[in-house]
């Protein structure tokens, strides 16, 4: 529900000054019906993002001009062939995994892999 300026450290690109922005239904953390852009191309039949270019999420804000910069909204890159608009996802929940300890994960991870590979587990 924290609205952030420059000062507080948004930008230099956003899609809106809050996370209740956009995340806010049915409550604050939830989903919205605000769509978002998302954008990559395919390369050897795997889906690529684009990371380089700034993909795969399109932020439609900029903070204009700060110092000798400025800062505008993205745009789709020409190199993208794959162009997607997205509901805003919920959020709900992820305080909880938050809170979940690293090695947990980690401990999980390791008894799938062995599962994988056949090995026994107890």
């Amino acid at each position: 529900m924290e609205v952030e300026t420059v000062e507080s450290g948004i930008g230099p690109v956003f899609n809106d000054v809050s996370c209740a922005s956009c995340h806010s239904v049915p409550a604050v953390g939830g989903g919205s019906p605000r769509l978002e852009t998302r954008f990559g191309t395919m390369t050897n039949g795997q889906f690529d993002p684009l990371t380089l270019l700034g993909g795969s999420l399109i932020q439609e804000q900029g903070i204009g001009t700060y110092g000798d910069c400025s800062y505008v909204p993205e745009i789709v890159p020409p190199e993208a062939t794959i162009v997607a608009k997205r509901r805003t996802t919920p959020l709900f929940g992820l305080g909880l995994v938050d809170a979940v300890p690293d090695a947990t994960f980690q401990a999980i991870a390791a008894l799938e892999s062995q599962a994988s590979r056949g090995s026994p587990t107890s």
